[in-house]
């Protein structure tokens, strides 16, 4: 079974080339395209609708949130620089200029 999310997502990005600021080759397609999916003659349809509405407006927000940030790349959006360390896994833990577990002065 299809994610509903994705769906969902995939279905806003056609709206969005419908729009105009996109040339009206891309917004033909995306609009017959959507006539397409969301058609009551689509034999699929009820699924469609069912996908459509099983998702809540804040869950997919909220998934789509959770997107971006699993995207993004943390050393470039670092406020420290672009070799700073950042706070995700076991080598970024500490801070610039603070010692490492493992870079104690005393070896034993």
């Amino acid at each position: 079974m299809p994610n509903p999310y994705h769906y969902r997502s995939t279905i806003n990005r056609l709206t969005r080339l419908t729009g105009p600021s996109h040339p009206g080759y891309i917004r033909l397609r995306a609009v017959i395209s959507l006539l397409r999916e969301l058609s009551p003659a689509n034999p699929r349809s009820a699924a469609n609708n069912q996908m459509l509405q099983a998702v809540d407006p804040y869950e997919f927000a909220r998934h789509k949130l959770r997107d971006l940030y699993d995207r993004a790349d943390l050393t470039k959006t670092s406020p420290l620089g672009e070799g700073a360390p950042h706070l995700c896994g076991a080598e970024g833990a500490a801070f610039a200029g603070e010692k490492s577990p493992e870079e104690d002065d005393d070896p034993l």
